[in-house]
């Protein structure tokens, strides 16, 4: 669907309301006390820039290869677990330190210096477990309120060579807990001239505008299928009865790292799943989209997402809806089907909105009075255009004598009575769609209510939002 105003948030929801916009900004839920009235606009996205390594000789990565190494859990680090080389990799040389037992360094006086701090123990031979244990000394690994949750970790992927791992953290500030926002970092560092490198920051990726909330590292496993690593972690925010998560994955290639799902959104309570794609080597990320928590979104209908790897980026190639419920979104399919030109599920679609007893209405805080009704009337409006645009004549003349059947004077409806013979007479005038669909908008701008009635000002902000030139499909 399309956007009705702008906000600074970037979210995105299951079809036919995807919201976008920048998650530099998405901090600004906390405490936000007007965000859910503000979800119903979709600013058209934005491409994210590339996140280039400071660090200026970083090694090259190596050709591809099908050996990689396994994430490295949280729980396999506290057990003491240590990174296995896959058989096949024989290094010649390694630009990685040696396994050592240095002196711990001081915890920085900074949360947001943590992540350089641990750059001399790493290269000094610090293994994972004694960095994880150095971070849970410092209190930056730790666990929510009830217990329930660890909050931060250590993990090991191959991002450059296949036979050396690199090392990320995710760890959380413990000054900055609270209900909209658990306030961290995630750095990824990587093997470079026997030391390592702070190849990221995510405190210091404009992205996330110096707050990244709640970061969980999602794998570090190849999803590319190039035999390298991958670092792929989730960020969100909470509002007054929402949260919001976005993913990341960052691939290393040309000397810089950089974000390749750049147009994925941020989306209410999502769940995020790697699955091996049908084809090829790479995986697809698949997203479970879930729900605002508002009853002023109005109603909502299930929806999962698939990105796939298109050798360049991970691009949105699927959605899928749960079947509609509501008549509304019978409705929201059927103009689908209308605007892309598949006239036979729009006609289908637009007869169930009208006549079908099992569509729920919705029933929310402030429910449209007679919906069967006013929304039936649309759909037959839709029919008489559905059958102009065919140039069916004999179709025409029965949708509009059935429309104005439905929609007699002093009737709820009335409204799209009107409407329908505005476009049918510029029709029959003119033979013109295009004439008809003009004089069908001049209508609607003086008569607001024949869209606000569809629109997200009646049923939610998760919903799409007619306009004047939503009276006619083109």
């Amino acid at each position: 669907m399309r956007p009705r105003a702008s906000f600074g948030l970037q979210l995105s929801v299951a079809h036919p309301t995807r919201l976008y916009a920048a998650l530099s900004t998405l901090v600004m839920l906390a405490g936000c006390s007007v965000i859910d009235q503000a979800l119903g606009n979709r600013p058209a996205s934005q491409p994210t820039p590339d996140i280039i390594v400071t660090y200026v000789n970083l090694p090259q990565p190596d050709a591809p290869t099908s050996a990689a190494l396994a994430p490295l859990t949280p729980e396999a680090v506290s057990a003491g677990a240590t990174p296995t080389a896959p058989a096949t990799a024989t290094p010649t040389s390694s630009a990685c330190p040696a396994p050592a037992d240095p002196t711990p360094p001081t915890r920085p006086d900074r949360f947001a210096d943590i992540a350089s701090a641990l750059i001399p123990y790493l290269s000094a031979g610090a293994t994972p477990t004694a960095v994880h244990d150095l971070l849970m000394a410092w209190g930056v690994i730790l666990s929510t309120p009830d217990s329930s949750t660890t909050l931060g970790g250590v993990y090991q992927g191959r991002f450059l060579r296949a036979d050396e791992p690199g090392t990320v953290i995710a760890i959380f500030d413990p000054s900055a807990q609270t209900s909209s926002l658990r306030a961290g970092d995630v750095a990824v560092y990587v093997c470079t001239e026997r030391a390592m490198q702070l190849a990221y920051q995510a405190l210091a990726d404009p992205q996330f505008g110096g707050a990244v909330g709640y970061p969980r590292v999602l794998s570090t496993a190849d999803v590319t299928g190039d035999g390298l690593d991958e670092v792929s972690f989730i960020s969100g925010e909470c509002g007054v009865s929402t949260c919001f998560d976005i993913a990341i994955i960052l691939s290393f290639g040309d000397g810089h790292l950089r974000n390749i799902i750049s147009d994925l959104s941020p989306h209410p309570f999502p769940a995020f799943t790697f699955a091996q794609a049908e084809t090829g080597q790479a995986q697809d990320l698949w997203v479970q989209v879930g729900q605002y928590g508002s009853l002023a979104a109005g109603p909502q209908r299930g929806a999962r997402e698939k990105w796939s790897w298109n050798g360049s980026v991970f691009t949105l190639t699927e959605t899928i809806l749960d079947e509609p419920v509501y008549r509304l979104h019978a409705l929201h399919d059927a103009d689908t089907a209308l605007r892309s030109g598949d006239f036979t599920t729009a006609g289908a679609l637009y007869r169930r909105v009208a006549g079908d007893p099992q569509l729920r209405a919705w029933e929310g805080p402030a429910p449209l009075r007679d919906e069967a009704e006013i929304l039936g009337a649309f759909a037959l409006y839709r029919l008489v255009e559905l059958a102009a645009r065919k140039q069916d004549a004999a179709g025409l003349s029965e949708a509009y004598e059935a429309l104005q059947r439905a929609t007699p004077k002093g009737s709820p409806s009335e409204l799209y009575g009107a409407l329908g013979n505005v476009f049918y007479s510029a029709y029959q005038a003119s033979g013109s769609y295009a004439q008809a669909c003009n004089a069908a908008i001049q209508f609607a701008e003086k008569n607001p209510n024949v869209y606000i009635l569809l629109g997200s000002q009646t049923f939610g902000y998760a919903n799409y939002d007619y306009l004047p030139a939503d009276m006619c499909a083109r």
